[in-house]
């Protein structure tokens, strides 16, 4: 399965966005923007003491977004490629597209 097959099929069986995170007691809890509580939630909770918390909250709940960024992407991948197929294209558009074909094997 390629990345954009696994990001699609996560997208569609996990939690949707927009997450947000917040602290609790110094435990991060990630979920649904607006919706935390102390029980009940959809949330991922993590508990780091090396200093990296912050941004690792703050990467897990851009997901959502970097997902669809990346689906976007593809799509246009795809009319670039149908584009050289047609037109042809430069050495650096080939190997452009082909990066990010092999990115997202």
């Amino acid at each position: 399965m390629s990345l954009i097959d696994e990001i699609r099929e996560n997208a569609k069986k996990g939690t949707p966005g927009p997450w947000d995170y917040h602290i609790i007691k110094k435990v991060w809890r990630f979920g649904l923007t607006g919706m935390f509580s102390d029980v009940g939630d959809p949330a991922i909770v993590i508990d780091l003491h090396d200093g990296t918390a912050d941004r690792t909250a703050a990467r897990i709940a851009a997901v959502p977004r970097m997902e669809a960024a990346l689906l976007a992407a593809e799509e246009i991948a795809e009319s670039f490629a149908a584009r050289l197929d047609g037109e042809g294209g430069t050495p650096h558009e080939y190997a452009a597209l082909a990066a990010f074909r092999e990115a997202c094997k």
